[in-house]
Parts: C-alpha cells; structure tokens; sequence
C-alpha cells in the first residue's frame, strides 16, 4: 500500500511493513516499527527506529535523541539532514552496547554537524563525516571531526547545566550558548 503524507502533531508510530510513504512529519516523539520505504521524513521530537528503512531524505532536529536497532541498515538514497549546535547536539545511537546499527549511502557524501555519535557503522561506499562532533564509541566507517576544546565557565546561578546560556567563554562574560563537552 502506498500512503502519500502522514502528519503527526504530537507523538506519532507508524507501524507498516513495506510500505511506501511519500511525506512523513513527526512534529514530536517518533516510533517507527517496521520495514519501509519513505520518500521524506522529518523528526522534530526524539525518535526511535527499529527496522531496516529506506529514507530518499531523512531530516533530524537539532538537542533530540535518535536510537537506531542494532543490526538493522538505513538505507539513504537521498540525504540526511542532521545539524545539531554547540549547545543542542544530536545524538545518534544504537540500541545495543555491542551492536551497532548501520546507515548505509551507495555513492556521494553524508556531512552532519555537531552530533553525538555511539555504535553507528557507516558503510556502502559514499563517505560519511561528522564535523564537529564527538565520538562516544563503538562506530565505523565514519571520519569524525571533533570541535576544539574550550574553556567555559559557569555564569548561570542556580540555573540548569543544560542551558547554552548559563555558560560563557569568560568569566562573568557574555552566555556563549554552548554546553561543555567530554573534550572541554
């Protein structure tokens, strides 16, 4: 069965299995259950992935979560769109500790910035960066580009550590809207 556009306004499953959908907005959470076929999708909540998809372009948000299953393949025939900031990173990763997921482009270029990255193997001839970006472990396959390190410092009072404008590149100074990394 072929859908053309699917529109979640909160948190939204799509639990197909072989379909093809043209147009596909999560506008929160989203949860994709099965094996299918998507022209576009956009995720502007966390979202999880569990089956092997074919994306033609797949566009990400940045500060949100993306968990892939382990062993299972996202195809991209298209691009992947994925541009985090200093202070809302986003984070790719797999399900598993052990096993990693796989996104997978037969020629071109895939290029995200400011991500997070954990158990993504990168494969199918096409090069994959990741510009400044950090490492967490356990991928492959992808040429990651890490942000130089910098000094931050707390200006916040008894704000939230996650808050870009609680931390400054001088003391007292001006917020920098970045957030302290592994590398800082």
């Amino acid at each position: 069965m072929d859908i053309d556009s699917l529109y979640f306004e909160g948190n939204g499953t799509v639990n197909t299995n072989a379909n093809n959908i043209n147009y596909l907005v999560f506008n929160a959470n989203a949860f994709i259950n099965q094996n299918s076929s998507f022209n576009h999708v956009t995720i502007r909540g966390n979202g999880t992935i569990m089956g092997s998809n074919t994306f033609g372009n797949l566009e990400l948000t940045q500060g949100k979560h993306y968990i892939f299953n382990g062993n299972t393949t996202q195809l991209f025939t298209g691009s992947l769109t994925a541009n985090g900031t200093c202070a809302e990173r986003i984070i790719f990763s797999s399900s598993s500790a052990t096993i990693k997921a796989n996104f997978s482009k037969a020629a071109g270029s895939v290029s995200v910035n400011y991500c997070l990255l954990s158990g993504i193997n990168a494969t199918g001839g096409a090069s994959f960066s990741a510009n400044q970006s950090i490492d967490l472990g356990n991928n492959s396959g992808w040429t990651i580009s890490q942000p130089a390190p910098i000094d931050l410092y707390w200006i916040g009072g008894s704000g939230t550590w996650e808050d870009g404008n609680n931390w400054s590149l001088s003391s007292g100074g001006q917020a920098a809207n970045c957030l302290p990394n592994a590398i800082d």
